[in-house]
């Protein structure tokens, strides 16, 4: 084989690799629309709508099993509105999508003339049928107002406080989760790989107030994540906190000032050290 074939050979091969790795930066709500005897109602028109949610409100109709899903979404708090003709319309409020997840939610719609409609209040639980993976998220309330004491307030700090995870207090936080090594995790932020492509470890910090959610999958996930053996660090960024540090607007300091690390990783610096 000559040169410029195996050349064209390693493209392809880097090519394919970098189009294989897939992240997640969105979650997913999925649903059952009944009746007050649980029955499933089909052609219930359901509405959801988001500050979060890029292009406005967004409906679907209930198939014939009473169902709706709607994939893609921001992460973020939603507004649930369910209409069919002879049926009370039921308004869900805060129902919590999360990163690399999905919302579960059953709507009860009981029979009646009323012509108004019924807003619930209460809470409603997050529960993800379809994820098998284990982790945690930890959203922006969490690393605000719970995340006391964490170094330096980097995002990575947080991770360390999930069951499972140890971390080192290097300049760059870098964990093993479940007994891997520090080198066996990949980082994610906004769908980006950060990960070291040599050393396999944290490259980029960034603090608490540029970061919305992070979602910690610690094993069982989905061969489409790949490329790690321990844990995935998969982390989006506040919409605002980006905007900020474009264009460097607002009275302090933007707070992702430094959001790239030329900070070596203990490895690295063990060699230099060497060297």
């Amino acid at each position: 084989m000559g040169r410029s074939a195996r050349v064209a050979a390693l493209t392809i091969l880097l090519a394919a690799a970098t189009t294989g790795w897939a992240q997640t930066t969105t979650g997913r709500m999925i649903g059952t629309a009944v009746d007050e005897a649980g029955a499933p109602l089909p052609g219930v028109n359901v509405t959801i709508a988001s500050a979060a949610l890029i292009g406005g409100a967004q409906s679907r109709v209930t198939d014939g099993g009473g169902e709706f899903a709607f994939l893609l979404l921001a992460p973020g708090d939603y507004t649930v509105r369910a209409e069919l003709s002879g049926f009370v319309t039921q308004e869900r409020a805060e129902v919590k999508v999360p990163l690399g997840g999905a919302a579960a939610i059953t709507i009860a719609m009981p029979t009646g003339t009323f012509s108004g409609e019924i807003e619930v209040l209460d809470d409603t639980p997050v529960v993800d049928p379809t994820q098998v993976s284990t982790g945690q998220v930890f959203e922006r309330s969490y690393m605000q107002d719970s995340a006391i004491g964490s170094t330096n307030r980097d995002y990575l700090t947080v991770v360390n406080q999930a069951a499972g995870v140890v971390g080192g207090l290097w300049e760059v936080p870098q964990y093993r989760v479940f007994g891997s090594t520090i080198g066996e995790n990949a980082f994610v932020i906004d769908g980006m790989d950060t990960t070291d492509p040599l050393m396999g470890t944290a490259t980029v910090t960034m603090n608490f107030d540029a970061v919305d959610e992070i979602q910690l999958l610690a094993g069982g996930f989905e061969a489409e994540h790949g490329r790690a053996t321990g844990g995935i660090i998969n982390s989006s960024g506040r919409p605002s906190a980006v905007r900020s540090c474009a264009t460097g607007s607002g009275s302090s300091p933007p707070p992702c000032g430094s959001m790239t690390s030329s900070r070596q990783s203990p490895h690295r610096r063990r060699a230099s050290t060497k060297a």
